[in-house]
């Protein structure tokens, strides 16, 4: 649950370098990450798969990761 998810899933990136190379599979689980809610499932939703969903998510602005709580299914 500690690892990084760069560490897990390379090429993983989010709008914060920092957040990208910290944020933890436990932060994914539990919809910490910072993401907003519902990120990436408007495009699930017209059709895009999850690599092409996964690599737009650094083009959401973030909240603060660890803390804060937004269900995203792409999370």
């Amino acid at each position: 649950m500690d690892t990084p998810l760069a560490e897990a899933m390379p090429g993983f990136r989010l709008a914060d370098p920092w957040v990208s190379d910290h944020v933890t599979v436990g932060d994914a689980f539990s919809h910490r990450t910072g993401l907003p809610g519902a990120a990436g499932d408007k495009l699930e939703d017209l059709g895009y798969d999850r690599q092409y969903i996964l690599g737009r998510l650094r083009m959401h602005k973030l909240n603060p990761s660890g803390i804060s709580y937004a269900y995203a299914n792409f999370a």
